[in-house]
């Protein structure tokens, strides 16, 4: 499924709050309830979202150490990995377990509660697991970027950062008259295909300070007036 700005857009706010309503969701990103459901539909049954969940606290939880574990094993034959595999799954301390290129073959995340623990951990299951030849571990002073980071590589909330937001009779000011809808949602990051469900739009005003003309693309808020032609799919 190939992302549009809209969809990154909500990606990015259920990240930071995956339980916000689709009401809330929708007037944050700039669309209709149904169109925001919608997309949200979509992006569920395509798998680019995956589920739902709690994020627990580990140290909450009485896990205040997190282990980075590099494993090497004998060898790299489907049955070594496939038994390595099934074997760490029944780790419940293991919070992550990735198969890897380069000199480690996995890398673990593992969650402890002290070192005591995780001596025990690594006795108990890691040194016990089939075909490791060598346990090389590392401990996390401080976690810097947590799991559910920034999807677009931008933050939506960062100071100044604006969305374009278009809905039936809204008003579109460019600088500079009349404008096809095709340049228009280029210039304010609306998908193309949506050229055609609005009339040609004509500049009516200006930016807020009063001192030129608004231009999409600016941090400055744009107004323009847009009749709708057939439906409004997308909005």
């Amino acid at each position: 499924m190939a992302l549009d700005k809209i969809d990154i857009a909500i990606l990015e706010v259920l990240q930071n709050d995956g339980r916000i309503p689709n009401a809330v969701l929708a007037e944050r990103i700039g669309l209709s309830q149904s169109a925001c459901s919608r997309r949200l539909d979509n992006l569920e049954k395509s798998g680019v979202i995956r589920g739902y969940h709690a994020r627990l606290s580990n140290a909450a939880l009485g896990h205040q150490m997190t282990a980075i574990v590099h494993i090497s094993l004998s060898g790299q034959f489907e049955k070594t990995l496939s038994d390595f595999e099934a074997a760490i799954k029944r780790c419940p301390n293991v919070l992550s377990c990735h198969l890897m290129s380069g000199e480690y073959d996995y890398i673990l995340r593992v969650a402890a509660k002290d070192l005591v623990d995780y001596e025990r951990i690594h006795k108990e299951w890691l040194s016990a697991m089939p075909h490791v030849t060598k346990i090389n571990s590392s401990f996390a002073l401080r976690e810097v970027v947590e799991e559910g980071g920034d999807v677009g590589g931008g933050r939506a909330d960062r100071p100044g950062a604006r969305r374009a937001q278009l809905v039936a009779g809204d008003v579109v000011t460019v600088g500079g008259g009349a404008l096809g809808f095709g340049e228009l949602a280029h210039r304010v990051g609306i998908r193309e295909e949506l050229e055609g469900v609005f009339e040609r739009g004509q500049v009516v005003g200006a930016d807020q300070h009063g001192g030129r003309p608004a231009v999409a693309g600016d941090d400055d808020p744009v107004v323009g007036v847009f009749d709708p032609v057939d439906h409004l799919g997308e909005l």
